[in-house]
């Protein structure tokens, strides 16, 4: 009778507490860690960018700039790398950019027709040249569909130095993600 109740008392243990039916997940996200703005000259541009962190998975870049004169022929250097090993870095994507003949058409750019696909809520940075006044990137998140095929997990770094004519930085920014694709545990 003993080893009866004991039996029976190791199957409902097994069937509650031992190894119930998980199912593994896996759930990429990318999750912003620092933000630097940078410039040469603030009396062509005033600004302020910081990463918000709305949970440990949701977090958002905001970036505020007053341009104090109209931006006629504005460029743009994007430089992607990865992090691998301790700290070497191996440059992913390096390229430079005329924002106004791209944004016009005149210019064709697979790369940053890739990066304009993340600024569709950002209407007021896709218009014709010239720049001026306020631009407002207000919790610019990244659509991680898109990063997933492209590349993998590990720590990036990106630099975004936008300049023109009359002054070579405008603007720098830099900043840091992480693109993370771990298993999870779901019942």
């Amino acid at each position: 009778m003993c080893s009866i109740n004991f039996l029976i008392l190791s199957s409902i243990l097994l069937i509650n507490c031992g190894s119930p039916a998980r199912k593994t997940t896996s759930y990429p996200y990318i999750r912003f860690t620092a933000m630097k703005c940078l410039s040469s000259s603030k009396s062509v541009s005033s600004f302020d960018c910081y990463v918000k962190a709305y949970s440990r998975t949701n977090t958002t870049m905001n970036v505020f700039v007053n341009l104090t004169r109209p931006i006629f022929a504005a460029k743009a250097r994007y430089d992607l790398t990865y992090k691998y090993l301790t700290n070497s870095q191996r440059s992913i994507i390096n390229s430079t950019l005329e924002i106004c003949e791209f944004l016009n058409g005149t210019s064709a750019n697979p790369v940053f027709k890739w990066i304009v696909g993340f600024m569709k809520n950002f209407d007021q940075m896709l218009h014709a040249c010239p720049y001026t006044g306020n631009l407002i990137f207000k919790d610019l998140s990244v659509d991680i569909k898109q990063f997933v095929s492209a590349f993998p997990s590990g720590v990036y770094m990106t630099i975004m130095k936008f300049f023109d004519d009359v002054d070579e930085n405008i603007m720098t920014l830099k900043f840091s993600q992480d693109l993370i694709s771990k298993d999870r545990e779901t019942f």
